[in-house]
């Protein structure tokens, strides 16, 4: 797969939700490269949380993906991905609370702390609307380890 396989899977998916009125499958957006897999996979999940909730379409928490994407329990979600389903809900106009996720996730407490402590709201996510980003994670790299306000180049 391509440095951009990330950005151009994330693209087809927020593509499928624009174009349809129902949830199109996450599952057949994911690589079967492993290397690739995880950070897509998360990717998809921040790009259908936004769809779901702010479309009212049947909004899912971040348990439910776990129990319908089993590789997503394979390692602590990442601090982004609870900030966006965090912001989401919010934005949505549910009443949510950081300390809700800090109880729910104590082993990133301290990185949501940071995150949610920062006032304004900066999406961490590779696609927002007509923008998709580019993603070449690099030998080893991560692209759970964003902090607020990064760039992505």
């Amino acid at each position: 797969m391509s440095d951009t396989a990330v950005g151009d899977a994330v693209a087809r998916f927020a593509s499928a939700w624009e174009a349809s009125a129902s949830a199109p499958d996450l599952a057949a957006y994911l690589p079967m490269s492993p290397a690739l897999r995880r950070v897509t996979l998360i990717e998809l999940v921040k790009v259908d949380l936004e769809n779901r909730w702010l479309r009212g379409d049947h909004p899912k928490r971040l348990t439910e993906y776990c129990d319908e994407l089993p590789e997503l329990r394979r390692w602590p979600l990442p601090p982004d991905l609870l900030y966006e389903e965090f912001h989401i809900r919010r934005r949505s106009g549910e009443s949510v609370e950081a300390s809700e996720y800090t109880q729910n996730f104590p082993g990133q407490a301290g990185q949501l702390d940071e995150l949610l402590g920062t006032g304004e709201y900066h999406s961490t996510a590779l696609h927002r609307g007509e923008t998709t980003l580019s993603v070449s994670p690099g030998s080893g790299g991560t692209l759970d380890d964003l902090e607020v306000g990064q760039r992505i180049d």
